[in-house]
């Protein structure tokens, strides 16, 4: 994979990238140059968001 102005995904890149994630998902990889792989919940994607709503008091006189 290669960054800038010309990069570009590679099937080389999509390979390596779906061997990587094959790996950590079955826990056969848990770091990565000594860091840990944590996975993680998209707030997007949680049930339980909790939406807050407030009225406001119209202070126009």
């Amino acid at each position: 994979m290669n960054y800038g102005d010309q990069s570009e995904l590679t099937s080389d890149d999509k390979n390596d990238l779906r061997t990587l994630y094959h790996l950590a998902w079955n826990g056969k990889l848990t770091h990565v140059n000594g860091t840990p792989i944590k996975f993680v919940t998209p707030f997007h994607s949680n049930a339980n968001n909790s939406w807050i709503a407030m009225e406001i008091p119209d202070q126009r006189q």
